[in-house]
């Protein structure tokens, strides 16, 4: 049976979506999470939109120096389930196009889906302990159920690239030059769902092996345990 839309069908998200609720927070690009039907409108209505690549779902395009990203439902990536949650939110105007902006519980749910991979992980990060530190709501079943789909497909998606989570490795590799990078980390630890003394407890012995380690990152431990 085909699923009928009942509102738009796609959602900002990332940094335009922060800066939306939090005028404050930088304004840097234009990430969408889509139906597949919202990249017909958008070509339609932006024709000189020019695809700089493709990877999976996700379409990059440059629109008049603008970089857009669309991550596109495939009706097992979390997506649409993601687009649907966030119904009943703010409705702007961008590229011509009237879209949903995530809302700040959904994009705080984003960002630590994000906060503990390798990937472009400080901003992720900071960006995670900016919205956690700001959003005051509680996020809705609708929410909660939709990043649940969504953070499934991703383990997936990471399992398969030699999971992309944190190891010790990585944490050290990340902390051994900026006593800056020992409070951040800690935040890692003690805020985005590791349990932080099971997490020392469980890796201290690989954590013992690498030089670094003792050398110049006994803080980590003293903060932390």
């Amino acid at each position: 049976m085909k699923k009928i839309r009942t509102c738009a069908d796609a959602v900002l998200i990332g940094s335009s979506a922060t800066h939306f609720w939090f005028p404050d927070f930088r304004l840097k690009d234009y990430d969408f999470y889509a139906y597949p039907s919202f990249i017909g409108r958008f070509l339609k209505t932006n024709p000189s939109a020019a695809l700089i690549k493709q990877h999976k779902s996700i379409k990059y395009y440059e629109l008049n120096g603008q970089s857009i990203d669309i991550v596109c439902d495939t009706g097992v990536n979390g997506i649409g389930e993601i687009v649907d949650a966030n119904c009943g939110s703010a409705i702007i105007e961008l590229f011509g196009l009237k879209v949903l902006v995530a809302k700040p519980t959904t994009l705080l749910l984003i960002k630590k889906l994000y906060s503990c991979t390798n990937s472009r992980w400080h901003k992720n990060l900071s960006d995670y302990m900016f919205l956690k530190e700001n959003v005051m709501e509680e996020p809705s079943r609708d929410e909660l159920a939709a990043i649940t789909k969504r953070t499934a497909y991703m383990c997936n998606v990471w399992r398969g690239k030699n999971n992309r989570r944190f190891t010790p490795e990585d944490v050290i590799n990340r902390l051994e030059h900026s006593q800056d990078r020992v409070a951040d980390l800690y935040k890692i630890v003690k805020e985005a769902d590791f349990n932080t003394n099971e997490w020392i407890r469980d890796n201290i012995d690989r954590l013992r092996e690498i030089p670094q380690y003792n050398s110049t990152n006994t803080t980590f431990t003293s903060l932390v345990m």
